[in-house]
This record gives C-alpha cells, sequence and structure tokens, in this order.
C-alpha cells in the first residue's frame, strides 16, 4: 500500500514524529533506529519498528491503517510476539496503530486487552 510507504519514509527522515504523537519528546528518537522488519514464520513485513541503541529502552511497533480491517489486532500481535520470541526481547514494548479516522478502529479485541496499556493505545491521524 502506498500509504505504508508514505509514513515509513517520514518515520525514516523524523523519527521523533512518532514520540510526539504519543506525547512525548521527540528527542527520544535518537535512542532508536526506525526498520522495517520481516516476521520469518509469517513471511510478513511489519510496517515499521522503532529499536532502541540502549539496552533496556522499549521497542515500538507500528501500524498505519486507512482501512478496516477486522483482523489488524489479531495479526499485529501475533507479529509482536513471534518477534518478542524469536529474538528472545527481555524489556518493555509498544504497539501503535496509527488510524486515519476513529470509526476504522473496530477496538482491541478482550483476549489482548490485558496486554494493552491503560493509556491511549491508538491514534487517529490528523
Amino acid at each position: 500500500m502506498r500509504t505504508d510507504s508514505l509514513f515509513y519514509k517520514v518515520f525514516q527522515t523524523l523519527p521523533g514524529t512518532l514520540f510526539e504523537l504519543l506525547g512525548g519528546n521527540s528527542a527520544l528518537a535518537q535512542n532508536y533506529v526506525f526498520k522495517s522488519i520481516e516476521v520469518k514464520e509469517l513471511a510478513k513485513r511489519t510496517d515499521g519498528v522503532f529499536l532502541p541503541k540502549r539496552d533496556g529502552d522499549p521497542i515500538y511497533f507500528v501500524e498505519v491503517q486507512f482501512q478496516k480491517d477486522e483482523d489488524l489486532y489479531y495479526r499485529l500481535m501475533k507479529e509482536v510476539f513471534v518477534y518478542i520470541g524469536q529474538n528472545r526481547w527481555q524489556h518493555d514494548w509498544q504497539a501503535v496503530v496509527f488510524w486515519a479516522k476513529r470509526s476504522l478502529d473496530m477496538g482491541i479485541p478482550k483476549s489482548y486487552r490485558a496486554t494493552s496499556p491503560s493509556r491511549k493505545s491508538t491514534l487517529v491521524l490528523p
């Protein structure tokens, strides 16, 4: 999808944008390397991942969604947990979904709510 490549370019050139949209400090981006990764067992490429440069910082999985997708959270969580398992990730992580409009978000499935932070877990693009 073309919008995925657009946002990949935005995050690649302006990585502080993610942290600003999450209400944080854009300077946090200097502690991360942004790239797209392939989860081997699924042969599925993510929209993007912010991999920390410093040990102990969280990893951020990023998805950009411009259409309704009832399976998005299931697929995203599967990719996250396969990556965590394959790489023996030992630190915090966060999955962030950017929606073109709030009505596209079907909500986090009940089975995954225990993994969802109490703060906002999805964002709507302005």
